[in-house]
């Protein structure tokens, strides 16, 4: 379909010359008069806007054909378990659910991780930040004393979830950032910490970083 558009263009540009040519002077072309220069230079018009819808529908069907990730879906390529990227996957599944991971981001050389998952909102927004808090603790404290890990000197979280507008619409919106670094993370007892969101939260805001989405602070 692309290839006729393009053949159809080109045809139109001929018949746009020479109809140009017919109405500058009939003689040049083997046209009768200027009146058939007129209707020559209208079908070019015609083949033109034909050969242009062509080439934008070959190009819309090669754009559909390409990969696309939904927006709800899990990481389509998971880090082989053996990685640290693939053991902080596999715990994160565990955690929140294979579903709800949306993707877990490693930079280059593995120095830095993010995962992205989702969490709906149960009872209330406060139940919501507990878990996310909760989820946060576990997650950092399996990334920081995984002996896989020790590359790793910043890791991070990032949350979403469902909210509910004044009019009762729903909507996905970003509800947490947390972010804790290694040398944090190494001066952090673990089995003390483990029961004491809290303190955890405090350590986050003083040494680290704690975002939450307004209607949860």
């Amino acid at each position: 379909m692309e290839t006729a558009g393009v053949i159809i263009i080109l045809l139109s540009l001929l018949c746009f010359l020479s109809g140009l040519l017919g109405l500058i002077n009939p003689a040049w072309t083997n046209l009768p008069n200027r009146r058939a220069s007129v209707k020559i230079f209208f079908v070019s018009v015609v083949l033109l806007f034909i050969g242009t819808s062509l080439v934008e529908e070959g190009d819309t069907a090669s754009t559909s054909s390409a990969s696309h990730v939904p927006k709800n879906s899990a990481v389509t390529t998971p880090e082989p378990r053996t990685t640290c990227a693939g053991l902080v996957l596999t715990r994160a599944r565990e955690r929140v659910g294979d579903d709800n991971v949306r993707d877990v981001a490693v930079s280059e050389g593995g120095t830095e991780i993010v995962v992205t998952y989702y969490k709906r909102v149960g009872w209330s927004p406060g139940w919501l930040r507990v878990g996310l808090i909760y989820e946060a603790m576990e997650l950092m404290e399996f990334a920081y004393t995984e002996p896989a890990c020790r590359q790793l000197s910043s890791f991070g979280l990032i949350g979403y979830s469902n909210a509910t507008d004044r009019f009762g619409n729903e909507s996905e919106t970003k509800a947490s950032e947390m972010w804790l670094n290694r040398d944090i993370a190494d001066r952090i007892n673990w089995s003390n910490m483990s029961s004491d969101r809290d303190r955890f939260e405090s350590l986050l805001n003083d040494y680290g970083k704690l975002w939450m989405h307004r209607s949860l602070r």
